[in-house]
């Protein structure tokens, strides 16, 4: 029994640590990354699997295995993946240890909020496996906390725990009143305002998992990378690419780091034998797909616009959404505006509709299965989207690819049968659209 059988850690999915983000940053920087469509994907310390679920909907020609200790966390994925009817994922109670003999199966592999929160000995273990599971031009992603940034987050949590010891109740309690302080030097009280802030937003499983776990232990943007040097792993680049480049990356990213108090790292890695270029090529977009729903953030009058070419991208972006278009004429552009963190590039567009693209709408089956149980749904994209209304969730759910508009009108009407006909329409073809631009309808 593990912590996570006693307290659920919520589920997520994180596009940042997708197959084909990987595959697109191991392109940048001159790897020759495995198509994604029929490519081999682990991850460990999957949860349910949620995150590997998402992707497997979109890819049904990869194959997916996932592991966590937890095994009332694999019992829950294995109930969604029987749900989803899917035959292309596989999720194990198992420890990373059982790993370290593996043999180079798999061309993607994620480990995300694992390095920082097991002993020593399992970290060694989880970055051998990791070498031993990577095909020789595998990719891994590894996320892990990093000083010097995480000495704040540190600092409250140690308080917290004093104060609380690692009841959820008693941690909450310390920082409402860590949160409005009144005495102390004013940078101090600044300090705990903010981190007991952030600590508050998270719900209780994240806050009682990621910052009151029994072991966590940031480190050293360098020391990392050591450690992976150690193991067999060679440093490629962040998830989300950063403006670091030149002979020593390594030692100018730890300045960065110092210079912007970092305190999170989404790395990856590769074989130590694989050559990984210094700088991005931007060329290496070239037949890639580019998207991002810009209209609704504003970033088109964000300064990106004014950079040659890409003011004509955003618009193009902004009219296309939720489709990707392909980066063909635009690489120079695209990788700018992806490294800032504006636009999403993928190897293949996920398969995405707009709401009159199919006289009868089908929305993610993961996404349905999700709105009947919870809060949060996953996107096509590999987001998180929550649905603004009970009756967007109804029509979520009852878009299934069976129903025409006008059962999708008839069967909500039955849900809402105070409202007229003409409601229950405009409800319906206002949703439709939404769920379009959230990225729900499949195409």
């Amino acid at each position: 029994m593990t912590d996570y059988d006693e307290v659920e850690y919520p589920a997520r999915v994180f596009a940042q640590c997708h197959p084909d983000r990987l595959a697109v940053v191991g392109r940048l920087y001159g790897l020759k990354s495995a198509p994604v469509e029929n490519a081999r994907v682990l991850e460990m310390g999957c949860g349910d699997g949620l995150n590997l679920i998402a992707s497997a909907i979109v890819l049904p020609g990869a194959r997916f295995h996932g592991i966590d200790l937890s095994t009332t966390a694999i019992q829950r994925g294995r109930r969604m993946v029987r749900e989803l009817g899917l035959k292309n994922v596989r999720l194990e109670a198992r420890d990373v240890r059982s790993l370290v003999g593996g043999g180079g199966r798999y061309h993607y592999v994620i480990a995300h909020g694992v390095y920082s929160w097991v002993p020593p000995d399992v970290r060694d273990a989880l970055l051998a496996a990791i070498r031993n599971a990577l095909t020789a031009n595998g990719i891994a992603f590894v996320s892990y906390s990093v000083y010097p940034g995480a000495y704040l987050r540190q600092m409250v949590r140690e308080m917290a725990v004093i104060f609380g010891g690692r009841r959820v109740e008693g941690v909450r309690e310390w920082l409402n009143e860590a949160a409005g302080l009144q005495s102390g030097p004013a940078v101090y009280r600044a300090v705990l305002a903010d981190e007991a802030a952030d600590m508050l937003r998270r719900d209780d499983g994240a806050l009682f998992h990621d910052d009151l776990s029994e072991v966590h232990q940031p480190c050293y943007f360098r020391d990392f990378v050591g450690h992976a040097g150690n193991n067999g792993l060679r440093y490629v680049a962040e998830a989300l690419p950063d403006a670091v480049t030149g002979d020593d990356r390594v030692a100018d990213g730890q300045y960065a780091d110092f210079q912007t108090g970092r305190r999170f790292r989404q790395s990856l890695l590769c074989r130590s034998g694989a050559d990984v270029s210094r700088e991005p090529d931007c060329s290496a977009l070239k037949h890639c797909f580019v998207g991002g729903p810009i209209g609704r953030i504003g970033a088109g009058s964000a300064a990106h616009r004014n950079a040659a070419g890409e003011r004509m991208l955003l618009r193009l972006l902004a009219t296309a959404w939720p489709a990707y278009v392909p980066v063909d004429g635009f690489e120079r552009g695209v990788s700018r505006l992806f490294m800032a963190g504006v636009v999403d590039v993928r190897t293949l567009p996920p398969p995405v509709a707009a709401a009159r693209r199919n006289p009868r709408p089908k929305a993610s089956p993961l996404a349905r299965l999700q709105a009947e149980n919870g809060a949060g749904v996953t996107s096509l994209h590999h987001i998180e989207v929550i649905p603004g209304s009970d009756s967007l969730r109804a029509v979520l759910i009852l878009a299934d690819g069976t129903r025409t508009r006008a059962a999708l009108i008839r069967d909500l009407r039955k849900l809402y049968p105070d409202n007229t006909k003409e409601q229950v329409a405009s409800a319906v073809d206002q949703h439709l659209i939404e769920l379009g631009q959230y990225g729900l309808l499949m195409g």
